[in-house]
Parts: C-alpha cells; structure tokens; sequence
C-alpha cells in the first residue's frame, strides 16, 4: 500500500477544520445565549425598569387640540408615546412636545390626532451600554 494518496485529506488539515467547527459551533451558542436573556434596564437603583411600569400612574384628559396629562404616580416619566384610532385605522407616534413629567407634575400639550387616544409612558433607565427608553407598552392609559 502507497503512503501519501492524492485522494486524502492530511491530518493537520482535518485537525485545523475540526478546531475551526467547534469555534464556529460555540460561537453560535454564545450568541444564542446572550440573545435569550436581553439586555437588563433599571430604574431607582437596581429595580428591573419593567417593575417601575407598574408604578406609573396618569391623569389624563383630552379637548380641543390639548391634551393634559398629571403625573399621579411614584416614577417620573420622560417620554410619552401616543396610539390614536378611528374609523380609518390606528397608529402610533411619539408626543413631540413632551420633555417628561416628574413625581406629582402636570402639563398640557397640543395634539391633533383623531378618534381616541392611548397614552404609554416611556421611562428612562440605565443599561449597560449607557441610559435608555423603555416604553411601557402594557401600561397604557385611554383618553376619551
């Protein structure tokens, strides 16, 4: 028998490809991971940010163009995302005027979207790479 056949792959070829697999496979595995658990927002210290949804609470009316808004609750709210719908359809935008509401404060704003309205507070929290929005989509207030 001949040692040294064209038709196969040496040893140190098939070792470099088995190595290059495996990191290959890990690599995936570490990004499927860190994908799963997603990025962690506080608020208030070390309080996950969704936990500080629940403490959010609004005061809200809506006529002639002016919406006013009391925050009630024990978090301050930084932003505010509006849903309106009616007969046409829905949609959502961010309430540009707004610059945050603090613990207890109030303001009025000029809005001129159809049908009724649905306020969802947006908080700010720290996350790893820096502060970041979160908007509390399950905490939504209707304005008639």
């Amino acid at each position: 028998m001949k040692r040294g056949s064209k038709n196969a792959i040496s040893p140190v070829v098939a070792t470099v490809l088995l190595i290059m697999m495996v990191v290959v496979i890990a690599l995936i595995i570490f990004l499927w991971f860190r994908n799963i658990s997603g990025e962690v927002i506080t608020k208030e210290g070390n309080q996950n940010i969704k936990l500080a949804c629940n403490k959010v609470s609004l005061e809200a009316s809506f006529s002639d163009g002016t919406l006013f808004i009391r925050n009630t609750g024990s978090v301050s709210v930084s932003g505010m995302k509006v849903e309106s719908s009616d007969a046409s359809g829905s949609g959502a935008e961010t309430l540009d005027s707004f610059n945050g509401l603090g613990v207890g404060a109030a303001g009025s704003y000029s809005y001129s979207g159809p049908g009724s309205l649905t306020l969802i507070p947006v908080l700010l929290g720290n996350a790893e790479e820096g502060r970041r929005n979160y908007v509390c989509k399950n905490n939504g207030q209707t304005v008639a």
